[in-house]
Formats: structure tokens, C-alpha cells, sequence
């Protein structure tokens, strides 16, 4: 074993609700929260393709070509 992850549910809703841009849409299961596992640790997946891309979709919620204002470069809170 790695190691393991502990998360606090109060304290990761009320980051998701403060970061709601970083949620994806999937298909069948809706909102998800995508994140990636690195030899430092875990970070919020924010990798979205670009108009060219086969796998491109566009956000309903996001008018296209705005960036989010937020850094999301540092690790989660939990």
C-alpha cells in the first residue's frame, strides 16, 4: 500500500460549491469531480480539450473562450 486518503465531507462540499468550474460532466453519472494521482499526490484534474479535439464538448455553463479566475495549482484543502 501507498498510503491512503481521508477526506472530510463538510470540508470538500463546501470547496466543491466555492469551485464549482472544476466539476466535468459525464454522461451517465453527471457531475464529477476528476482527479489525478501523482508520485507528490492528488490534484484536481482540469485538463478540458480543445475545439479541435475529438473528445471536445463544450461546457453549457462556461460561455465559451472564459478562463476561470482561480489557481488551482496548489493542493486541496483536505
Amino acid at each position: 500500500m501507498k498510503g491512503s486518503v481521508i477526506i472530510n465531507m463538510r470540508e470538500l462540499v463546501d470547496w466543491v460549491t466555492a469551485n464549482s468550474s472544476v466539476l466535468v460532466d459525464h454522461e451517465k453519472y453527471g457531475k464529477q469531480l476528476k482527479l489525478t494521482v501523482t508520485d507528490k499526490g492528488m490534484q484536481v484534474d482540469t485538463w478540458k480539450p480543445t475545439t479541435g479535439h475529438k473528445d471536445f464538448q463544450p461546457s453549457k455553463e462556461t460561455p465559451k473562450g472564459q478562463i476561470p479566475d482561480q489557481d488551482f495549482s496548489e493542493p486541496l484543502p483536505f
